[in-house]
């Protein structure tokens, strides 16, 4: 190839490729705002805090807000749908096997569950869009936070197929009933959690491993009931 062609060839295979400064710059700009909004949100509120509020933490305009986000309210779906979004994508590559104990599995899934969600925006925020999703039914933002819990569900429902499951009574159980009834045990735990301000993850993980424990000794055989560690100690 002559030079000069390879001198224009590589500004062409540079925007085929990697994103550009540019994009790489808007993005980071970006994820800089939505930091710097969860992080005032999470101590202000979010009715309390304006977009010039964040645009000055962010140390960019107003303007330039909107012009990322649109809006106060865009930008909060953003930080919450955008970060679970991210961290559901996890589950792509996970296998479940029957060969790992049932009640251990299910403690670990649902409290990566709760540590990965409170991850993303703090207690204050989730409690705002909860309250926000209550507000505002068949709207954009609760179709998007029903889409979320599907999502979960369904990824309960996964986990539960693994298992050759047999409930006390010799009935082989529905896994997406299982997912249900566990998901809303979950939705329960997590929402006294970001409720109490004063409440531990690391107490929040404590009461759900508890609650797990005595649903699937309810649900299911010793054998899934019971920890490896306490099987282990007894053999």
């Amino acid at each position: 190839m002559p030079d000069a062609a390879r001198q224009n060839a590589a500004p062409n295979a540079s925007k085929a490729g990697a994103p550009g400064l540019r994009d790489r710059k808007k993005a980071k700009r970006r994820h800089e705002i939505l930091r710097c909004a969860e992080k005032l949100f999470a101590v202000q509120g979010i009715e309390a805090t304006t977009v010039a509020a964040i645009a000055e933490k962010a140390g960019v305009s107003a303007p330039t807000v909107f012009n990322y986000f649109g809006s106060k309210d865009n930008l909060l779906s953003c930080l919450i749908f955008e970060g679970a979004e991210t961290s559901r994508k996890r589950w792509d590559n996970v296998t479940y096997s029957a060969d790992n104990n049932l009640l251990e599995t299910l403690t670990e899934f649902l409290s990566d569950v709760s540590e990965k969600t409170i991850g993303i925006a703090g207690k204050r925020v989730w409690r705002y869009a909860e309250a926000a999703n209550i507000r505002r039914p068949n709207t954009d933002f609760e179709q998007r936070f029903a889409s979320l819990d599907s999502k979960l569900i369904e990824e309960l429902a996964r986990l539960f197929a693994a298992y050759p499951l047999v409930l006390r009574n010799g009935k082989v159980p529905d896994p997406v009933f299982l997912a249900h009834l566990f998901f809303d045990r979950w939705t329960a735990h997590y929402m006294e959690f970001i409720k109490n301000d004063r409440m531990s993850l690391a107490t929040h993980h404590k009461r759900l491993e508890r609650d797990v424990a005595q649903m699937v000794s309810l649900l299911f055989d010793d054998r899934f009931a019971e920890p490896a560690t306490a099987r282990t100690a007894r053999g």
